[in-house]
């Protein structure tokens, strides 16, 4: 934020004219305060004095006009440090992690006392790399779906923790959207969409036992891996494969588990350079693995 914070002896000058005093409350000489004061009338269309001597000041209009803008500027530059300061102090107590669903932070909770946030994310999005670049300022790290050579394009490092059941995402109102479980032949004459070849080796074996095996379930990739898409998609009644434990909600979906054996690594995906809490936070999720 740029502001002149030499323009702050303006309102103090609208207060005080003695040079003697307002120079021994800013711990200056009077000379050195007198050319301070000149100095700020340089570039001003009319001067900001009507008298500047050797002992005193007086503002003129254009300078009271300018001193009372300053007095209002100085407090909300005030007002503004101290939100950073608070923003700042906030951010350094908390472990921002970003995940595919609020549940999905679990394991970070338990593995640390810092107050943890979540937001939304999908490690296998189109703009996963993108968002990835913030990974250890927006937020600390995440977790994901994880295919090592989508993620290594993105330039993070990865942590499995285990494996995710595929489950798909469909409208609210479709007519599957009742049921807790489906069978693999109730996607049959349904149009489900998955990620393009190449995001993941574990999606990437699914598809092709898909149009293999279940010709009746109409495959199609999806162009991109987009939440607002999704919506779209379902709301014209298709399917879209997703983690089980992804969150739709928000766009007015629903996921339901299929009773089918596929299941996608998942893990933390943190930043090349991990900062020394995240380094704890994996540390201690490891013990909390093994325990």
């Amino acid at each position: 934020m740029v502001y002149n914070r030499l323009y702050d002896i303006l309102p103090q000058v609208a207060e005080n004219g003695d040079l003697e005093t307002l120079a021994a409350s800013r711990g200056m000489e009077r000379d050195e305060l007198r050319k301070l004061l000149a100095s700020l009338d340089e570039g001003i269309p009319a001067s900001l004095y009507s008298t500047l001597d050797r002992d005193s000041v007086v503002l003129s209009p254009v300078g009271q006009a300018y001193a009372a803008a300053c007095a209002k500027a100085s407090r909300l530059f005030r007002q503004a440090e101290l939100k950073a300061e608070s923003v700042k102090r906030e951010r350094e107590s908390c472990l921002i992690v970003a995940t595919l669903s609020k549940g999905a932070g679990r394991a970070i909770r338990q593995a640390t006392s810092c107050k943890v946030k979540t937001l939304l994310f999908d490690s296998l999005g189109d703009d996963a790399p993108v968002r990835l670049k913030a990974l250890g300022a927006d937020f600390d790290l995440a977790i994901g779906l994880i295919d090592e050579a989508w993620l290594r394009r993105c330039r993070v490092k990865v942590h499995p923790l285990g494996e995710v059941r595929l489950a798909v995402a469909l409208d609210s109102a479709h007519e599957l959207a009742s049921r807790r479980r489906l069978d693999i032949e109730d996607l049959y004459d349904q149009r489900l969409y998955v990620p393009r070849k190449g995001h993941s080796k574990a999606i990437d074996m699914l598809t092709g036992d898909l149009r293999a095996f279940h010709p009746h379930i109409m495959v199609e990739e999806c162009p991109r891996r987009d939440s607002a898409l999704f919506k779209a998609l379902c709301e014209e009644g298709g399917l879209v494969l997703v983690a089980q434990e992804e969150d739709l909600s928000s766009y007015g979906l629903k996921t339901v588990a299929v009773d089918w054996g596929y299941k996608s690594p998942y893990g933390l995906i943190y930043s090349q350079k991990p900062s020394a809490r995240v380094e704890e936070i994996m540390a201690a999720v490891e013990k909390v693995k093994a325990e």
